[in-house]
Order: structure tokens, then sequence, then C-alpha cells
């Protein structure tokens, strides 16, 4: 179909907004299958005991995208319900913030009270009494984040919960912490139209996370860990420990025992100067009640479980089954059996005389024989006596008869000459250097009739290998075949901008649609171990690897733009 240069590109913008349209149209009049009990079916899509939505909550914004989207599927957050329950949050929170400062004077335990009410309306179910939130605040939909006893939060803290969130007992939060569970599809297409994504985050028990950090989609951070300022988590984080950086790794270990001491010694006293939620979080902490919450069934993957001992019923075999991680990071289950023996031995009376004497000094009171603790046991070492005169005259007889027998073997032998058969040594031959030898020559002297003459010596008698004499080839048929002596390297890609931790799997994860892969190989710096970001990435095909270049070039990768092109050859 044919237009006017003036009217194609007006007819073309119109014809995209009609698409585009239509397949938002499409997208907002989805059917909505709905169970007969709404609560439960949005209970179900999460399957975890620690989501409680408020009843309240889910009358408003119950629908399948809010399902899909809390049970971490794609969904669209520009249906009805969804955008309704955005603009009712937005109007909870600027109430929330219009209390910062306390504008209508109401006092400390007034204002408290006014907060948990506008709280109630906000969080999902939790004890209101027990936090602390100061204002402003953000949450997208709020009736998806949970809080344990003693949680503070300081100022500008942001939530995206489209996913749930939970935060354990004790936990700070610094100035300015966004945590975020929404995510968006790379294509721009779905991204435009409104589809989006989410996954939960976990944050442990008495865990402080510094002001400005970052906590994204589908992390899990564990008990009493420090987050640094301005870090940005982007892995699961085990229990007790620091992380910091971008991307946050870990820094160092932290042994919580003189922590606890001093938390245990603290002066009551004290505790009745500090604002009440910051009493409670101490005194619960020293308390450290049994209270089970989603936190304390968060599994630590660095954590081991501690090793197993059983003992048959005749007390003769012990059986140890203890777990360790191999090379491949993996955990693996260890079961060793040891049977006891009783050995007897015959030691000397003094000996045994010894072992039973009563110890003394710092060894007073302890049980009889060797502590292993304190005393290390050697082997028993046996004395072996030298040989006596006699025994080393018996050997050196039989070695005399020995050669005596050998003299006797040889006494009719003869020594002939390869060359000459004279009497001597070849070696020791006169003619050696004019005559060849005679067993290399046929019978008559000559070679076969009709063959040309190749020469198996030199002029002076000496051995020439075959690949030197007259006719033969002077270089060796090569393995690579005819026409291949040089390693194509144009069919191989080099990526840039990859972060210290990406590894060879990861770069077959991204490349496993492209068929033809040979080798894949990710600079390391040989003292440290960690990757110079960059990468190589071979293919037998020239054409598969240019569509693999086309295609992975600029894509986000691990919060970073990978840039791909052909490697150039060495020079």
């Amino acid at each position: 179909m044919h237009h006017a240069p003036g009217d194609s590109a007006t007819e073309v913008v119109v014809d995209i907004k009609l698409l585009d349209f239509a397949f938002l149209k499409h997208l907002l009049n989805r059917k909505r299958t709905m169970t007969q009990n709404k609560h439960e079916g949005a209970v179900a899509a999460v399957n975890d005991p620690a989501f409680q939505p408020r009843s309240e909550f889910l009358d408003a914004i119950d629908c399948e995208d809010y399902r899909l989207m809390i049970a971490g599927e794609d969904y669209n957050a520009m249906v009805p319900e969804l955008l309704e329950g955005r603009l009712r949050m937005k109007r909870l929170c600027r109430k929330y913030n219009d209390t910062l400062g306390d504008p209508e004077d109401l006092g400390l335990e007034k204002l408290a009270e006014k907060r948990r009410e506008m709280l109630s309306q906000m969080l999902g179910k939790c004890d209101l009494t027990q936090v602390d939130l100061e204002p402003p605040v953000m949450f997208d939909y709020g009736g998806n984040i949970f809080l344990g006893d003693g949680v503070y939060m300081n100022y500008n803290t942001t939530i995206l919960d489209c996913a749930p969130v939970y935060i354990g007992d004790r936990t700070m939060f610094g100035p300015n912490v966004s945590i975020y569970t929404a995510g968006h599809p790379i294509e721009a297409g779905p991204r435009l139209a409104g589809t989006e994504w989410a996954k939960p985050i976990r944050i442990g028990k008495e865990c402080w996370i510094g002001g400005n950090a970052v906590i994204t989609p589908g992390v899990t951070v564990g008990d009493r860990v420090v987050v640094a300022a301005g870090a940005v988590v982007t892995k699961d984080v085990p229990n007790d420990c620091v992380v910091g950086g971008v991307p946050a790794k870990v820094i160092k270990k932290i042994d919580q025992t003189e922590g606890r001491r001093q938390l245990e010694e603290r002066d009551q006293r004290t505790l009745n100067y500090l604002h009440p939620p910051f009493r409670s979080i101490i005194t619960m902490a020293a308390a450290a009640p049994p209270k089970s919450n989603w936190a304390d069934d968060v599994e630590d993957d660095n954590a081991l479980p501690a090793p197993e001992i059983t003992i048959s019923e005749d007390g003769k075999t012990k059986t140890i089954v203890e777990y360790k991680i191999n090379e491949a990071g993996k955990k693996v289950k260890i079961t060793r059996r040891i049977k006891t023996t009783l050995v007897k031995e015959h030691v000397n009376a003094a000996v045994a005389d010894r072992k039973s004497w009563t110890k003394f000094g710092a060894e007073k009171g302890k049980k009889a024989g060797p502590d292993h603790s304190t005393t290390t046991v050697g082997e028993n070492i046996y004395l072996k006596l030298s040989v006596g005169s006699k025994v080393k005259q018996v050997l050196e007889d039989d070695e005399k008869d020995s050669e005596q027998q050998l003299k006797e073997q040889l006494k009719d032998k003869t020594v002939a000459c390869r060359i000459c058969k004279g009497n001597h040594f070849t070696a020791r031959c006169p003619y050696k250097d004019t005559l060849g030898s005679l067993d290399e020559a046929g019978p008559s002297g000559a070679g076969t009739p009709g063959e040309p003459e190749q020469p198996a010596a030199n002029a002076r008698g000496t051995y020439v290998p075959v690949h030197l004499r007259a006719g033969a080839r002077t270089t060796g048929e090569t393995m690579r075949g005819p026409g291949r002596g040089d390693q194509d390297e144009l069919a191989t890609l080099r990526i840039t901008s990859l972060s210290e931790e990406a590894t060879e799997d990861d770069l077959r994860e991204i490349f496993k649609r492209f068929n033809g892969i040979s080798r894949v190989f990710v600079a390391r710096d040989r003292e440290t171990g960690q990757g110079k970001g960059f990468a190589f990435v071979s293919f037998y095909e020239r054409d598969e690897a240019q569509r693999a270049m086309e295609k992975i070039n600029g894509m986000p990768y691990d919060h970073q733009i990978l840039k791909v092109e052909f490697a150039q050859p060495k020079k």
C-alpha cells in the first residue's frame, strides 16, 4: 500500500497508538477468576505462615494480578485494583508524614498513639506498640509489610512492598534506607504496558541497616547482620557478619559473645533514660525470649549440622556422621565407623607400675593414663640389634660363591667382533672406520635388486635416522590436518564490563541460547582469584558468534551493561 510522503508518517503514528491502546485494553480487561473466599486465595498464593495481611486491606485490593504479584509471577501493575491500592497508601503516608514535629502539640504519648492508629491501616498484622517509624515514610501498598517487635526506622524509609517484606525483631534502620521488591522486564514493550514482577525480601532479627543502604528483590539478610551505609545488597547474607560495597560483599564475621555479656550487665537505671522503643529493643535483646518467628525458620546456607555420634550396643563400634562443604560448594555428608579392639601386650613391670602412680602438679586429680590435651603420645620404637660379626662373615662367603659360579659359566665363552669376526670387542676393532658391520650386509653384501640403495649408516658406520636419509621428508605431519596450521581466533567474543564475581557458569547461562560454544574463559587475578572484568567465549561458527554478539551486547547483567565484541587476534 502506497502513501503520499506527507501523510505516511502521520498514519504510522496513529497505527502504533491504536496498537498500544488495544494491547493495554486487553491487559486491563483480563478475566479475573476469584475464589469464593478472597482471603484464602490471596494467602494461598504466598504459601507462607508469616504472611498475614489485614482483612480490610484484602477487601480493597484482592484480584488476580494481586495474587500473581505476591506469588512472584509476572503481573499487570496498571489494573484498577492495584492503582487504587497505591493511591490509598499515598494518602495514608501523607497523613502519617504530617505528624513530623508534632504540629498539634499532642505530646509524646498521644502522638505515639495517633501514629499507631495510622499504622494499623497501613501495615500488615504486627504489634504496633513495639515499633517506631520516624516520618517521612513511603510505601507502595503497605499491607505486605510485616514488622517484628522492637523495629525502629529512621527518616525517609522507602519500601516498595509489591511482594511481602518481613523484618525481624529488634532490627534498626538508618536514614534513607530503600527496600525494593519490584522489578521490570528488560524488553521495552511489556515494561511500557505495565508488566512487572516482584520477589519477597526477608531481614533477620537484631540487624542494623546503615543509612542510604539499598536491598534489592529476593534478598534474605540473616540475623545480627550489619549493612554498611550506602551498600547495595543484591545477594543473600549469612548470619553474624558485616557487609558493604556496591554490590555488597561480606567484610568480616562478628563474634556476638562479648556483646551479649555487656548487654546482660547493663544497669537497669540507664534504660529508664532511653526512648521507649530503644528501651524495648535493649530489654528484649537481653532477655532473648524463645519466640518463634519467620527469621528463626530461615535456614542459613553456610551453617552445618552438628556431628552425630552413636555407639553400638556392645560398645565396640562408634558411628560418626559429619557434614562439610566440598570444593564445589555443596554440602556433603560423611559417615565414619570406628571399631574398638582390645589389644593386650607385654610390658616391663616397672613401666606398668609407673602408669598406676598418682598424678601430681597440674595433672593432679585427673584419671590414670595420658591426657591428650597436655600430653603427646608417640609411636612405640622397637630396639633392633645390629648384625653380629659371624652373620656378616656368612653373607660375605655367599657373595664370593655367587661370583665364582658366574665365572664358571663364562669360562668357555669367547669374544667375537661383529665387523671382522676377530677375537676382540667391536668397539676396539681396527677396521671399524673402513668396514661396515657384517650383520647389516646381506648374504651377498648387496641390497635387494631393483630398489634404490638406502644407507642405514654414514661413512663412519654410525646410525642415520629414517627422516634424515636420502629421499625422506624433512618435516612430519601435523595433527591439525591440511590447511589448519594457525588457530582461528575470529569466532571468539570478548565480553567486558563484567562484575568481579562472574564465573564461567554465569557466562554459559547467558550464552546457552546460542549453539556451538567451544570454550568459556573468565580472566582472573592469579593472587586473589577475583575476576578482572572481562572474559572470552569461543564458538565453532563465526555466524553463531555474530548472532550472539548482536543479542548480548548492551544487555544489563548484575547491575552492569555488558559490552560484547570480537576478540582481536594476537600480533
